[in-house]
């Protein structure tokens, strides 16, 4: 049982305090946004007031997100990370509740820190603000400061939290989470949306047979000489051309250039290079195009899976790994360790027997890809419509 319902302003309309890491130009958190205010817009038909805290107004993603918000009354509000700066309080005093709507922004690394995020809820339920957090993956979290502390918000001061994926369960008291509780990502909201795009590119018959999409990001033991090893190993492949995507700029972007310049002139003819893409719509017609991809950006994998595409995991932290293990295909991620990145036996062989394995089943993967977003998606919207409840929305 939650502890009560939120009373709402004097206002016809209820409205939402949005919190996390938005206008940073990073696609997978302005995925997560755009799949929110799309199933708000829905359940609430636009009847509702929306803030979203953003580093740089809506950013680049903006025209994105105004079209998912549809009847929604929202504005861009400067982002602080002081709990009772003003901002802050103005957004606090205009609203009913304060929202995380997803991603794993309670982890040990990260611009936001984990106290950021912490000390917001504390000011939120201190003001007599309802607290949401939505979607959440907790995979990051190792410290037992961190940990202990999650803990206490979940069980004692957050009015209703929901899980991405099976192994974030365990931060949830089994007396108002019971063991069937369900979780989904909630960027899987967007399926229906990027499995049109999908089919649109497959029907104009983009892209070809032998391209294969691939997302990188630096991390430790894995820089521009290690990517670049990954790309060599793809291009083996007689007539393979390679896509590099960027989900984060300008971080992404410098790496992918820096891989670039790792290649030869030859290997380079068959590569294109891509900037953030900041139109969801245009994204999944260019990665769905390809052959298969391969990602080690959470949403690249989860995007490739909404638009049916195989993709091959590169597991540089448990939240990618928890996603391949709930798609039932942890035979296509690979874990990164600081060891075994070595071209023989290492990462290039384990990437030839997946890339063999993903083109070979391809049809039969892309099926059970599909069949799995499709559930993804109406798991996200039961979470959805849960959080509506507890916020006291009549459907």
């Amino acid at each position: 049982m939650i502890k009560r319902k939120i009373p709402f302003q004097k206002n016809d309309k209820p409205g939402f305090f949005i919190y996390g890491y938005f206008g940073a130009e990073n696609a997978g958190d302005e995925m997560i946004l755009s799949a929110f205010l799309r199933a708000l817009e829905s359940r609430t038909h636009g009847a509702a007031r929306v803030a979203v805290a953003s580093a740089d107004s809506g950013g680049r993603f903006e025209q994105c997100h105004r079209a998912s918000a549809g009847e929604l009354e929202l504005a861009f509000v400067r982002r602080s990370r002081n709990p009772l700066g003003w901002s802050n309080l103005k957004n606090f005093w205009n609203c009913d509740c304060l929202v995380y709507p997803g991603g794993g922004i309670f982890q040990d690394y990260g611009t936001l820190s984990f106290w950021c995020y912490y000390s917001m809820v504390l000011a939120a339920k201190f003001l007599g603000r309802g607290v949401f957090i939505l979607f959440q993956g907790f995979t990051g979290l190792r410290s037992p400061l961190h940990r202990k502390a999650l803990e206490y918000l979940v069980r004692n001061i957050a009015d209703h939290v929901s899980v991405r994926d099976e192994s974030s369960k365990a931060f949830l008291p089994p007396a108002k989470y019971p063991s069937g509780t369900k979780t989904a990502d909630a960027s899987f909201i967007l399926y229906d949306y990027l499995r049109c795009a999908s089919r649109e590119a497959r029907d104009n018959g983009e892209g070809g047979f032998y391209t294969v999409g691939i997302s990188f990001r630096e991390w430790k033991g894995f820089g521009p000489r290690e990517a670049a090893e990954v790309v060599k190993t793809v291009l083996e492949d007689p007539g393979a051309r390679v896509r590099l995507y960027a989900m984060q700029s300008p971080a992404d972007e410098d790496f992918n250039a820096a891989v670039a310049s790792e290649l030869s002139s030859e290997d380079c003819m068959r590569l294109e290079v891509y900037g953030l893409i900041c139109d969801f719509h245009e994204f999944a017609v260019s990665i769905a195009a390809n052959s298969y991809n391969v990602g080690m950006r959470f949403h690249f994998c989860a995007a490739s899976a909404m638009c049916a595409v195989a993709c091959i995991g590169l597991s540089y932290d448990d939240k990618v790994l928890e996603l391949f293990r709930q798609m039932n295909l942890k035979e296509l991620c690979i874990v990164l360790s600081p060891s075994g990145l070595t071209r023989e036996g290492g990462l290039c062989a384990k990437l030839r027997a997946r890339a063999s394995l993903a083109r070979r089943r391809r049809m039969e993967i892309g099926a059970r890809l599909d069949a799995f977003s499709s559930s993804g998606s109406s798991i996200a919207m039961d979470l959805f419509d849960e959080f509506i409840r507890h916020a006291g929305i009549g459907l």
